[in-house]
């Protein structure tokens, strides 16, 4: 009806409350959910009458037409047809240099992740030196060592991807903005977790197969 409007639940005014919006009161009298723009500002829905009025003057002009189904046959002069994902795509374009940016820190991050597990298992490694050299007099094949060096990066990089999930769980509600993290984020972030924890694993998988079975013989 004139003069109401509804809004997304992102929006700090609930249903019954009023408030300015150029000129005119608007009350609240419904509201939707998860449809926000440029970030996470909400959105709100007035009819097309009063969206005319403010922003208008008044004169019957509308910016966009939604339709129901791809129009068909030759559209108006001056008109031209986007689909769904043009629309949201285009919506999207003012949070291109953003989505770049938290891309390049989410790939350092994993990049640095991986040098820490590295520098651990890599002194890990220097601290069991003669263990590696006792298996190897055993019999062991490199293989074995090699894969037992490797379970242990996989184990400490998984946990630290769980430890990830529970910090994610409690901190997305603290966040001003609407934050969603699909299922297949966490099945992504255990495949990365892996790959990361094998790949920072190298550094000390090489100074393993250098050790010198002898070494276990040795009094140094």
């Amino acid at each position: 009806a004139p003069h109401e409007i509804v809004v997304d639940t992102a929006f700090p005014q609930a249903i019954g409350h009023t408030f300015m919006l150029g000129k005119q009161r608007y009350k609240v009298v419904g509201t939707v959910s998860g449809i926000t723009y440029l970030g996470g500002a909400p959105a709100a829905f007035i009819s097309a009458t009063d969206a005319q009025s403010l922003l208008v003057s008044g004169s019957p002009l509308v910016t966009a037409i939604v339709t129901r189904g791809v129009p068909t046959g030759p559209l108006p002069k001056g008109y031209i047809s986007l689909s769904n994902a043009a629309v949201r795509s285009d919506l999207a374009r003012p949070l291109a240099s953003a989505a770049s940016t938290i891309g390049f820190l989410n790939v350092l991050l994993w990049i640095i992740a991986a040098g820490i597990i590295a520098a651990i298992l890599y002194m890990s490694t220097l601290e069991r030196v003669r263990e590696f050299a006792v298996i190897k007099a055993m019999g062991a094949a490199n293989g074995f060592v090699v894969a037992g060096l490797a379970s242990q990066a996989v184990v400490l990089a998984v946990a630290a991807a769980i430890v990830a999930f529970a910090l994610a769980a409690l901190i997305a509600p603290t966040v001003p903005l609407s934050v969603e993290i699909p299922p297949a984020a966490y099945a992504e972030l255990l495949v990365v977790s892996v790959t990361v924890g094998i790949v920072g694993s190298l550094a000390g998988l090489r100074r393993v197969l250098t050790v010198d079975p002898a070494l276990a013989f040795s009094g140094a």
